[in-house]
C-alpha cells in the first residue's frame, strides 16, 4: 500500500515537488499562517489521524483554505499512536 502512495504523490506531478509531511494533528495544532506559506509556496500533504476531519480543518482556516488546491490529503495506511505534537510537549516538559 505504501509503494502506491509514493507512485500517486510522484507520478501524479508533473514535475518533482518538494512537500512538507505532515499529520492532521500538526496541521490543526500549528500557527495557520505558517503552513499557509508552505502550502503556497510547496505543498503539503496531510496524513489523516484518527479520524480527523481535515477538510472541516482545511475549511476553517481562511489562509489553509486559500491554498487548499495545493494540499494532499491521504489516509494513515498503518496506524500510528505517536503523535508528533505529544512527543514535542513532552519534551518542552522534561527538558526545562
Amino acid at each position: 500500500m505504501q509503494g502506491l502512495f509514493y507512485q500517486w504523490l510522484f507520478f501524479s506531478q508533473k514535475t518533482p515537488a518538494v512537500m512538507l509531511v505532515c499529520g492532521s494533528d500538526l496541521l490543526e495544532s500549528f500557527p495557520a499562517p505558517g503552513f499557509g506559506y508552505l502550502s503556497r509556496d510547496f505543498g503539503l500533504v496531510c496524513v489523516r489521524r484518527g479520524g480527523q476531519d481535515v477538510e472541516k480543518i482545511i475549511a476553517g482556516d481562511d489562509i489553509l483554505n486559500e491554498y487548499k488546491k495545493n494540499i494532499r490529503v491521504v489516509d494513515e495506511v498503518v496506524p500510528n499512536g505517536i503523535s508528533s505534537t505529544g512527543l514535542r510537549d513532552y519534551l518542552k516538559r522534561v527538558c526545562q
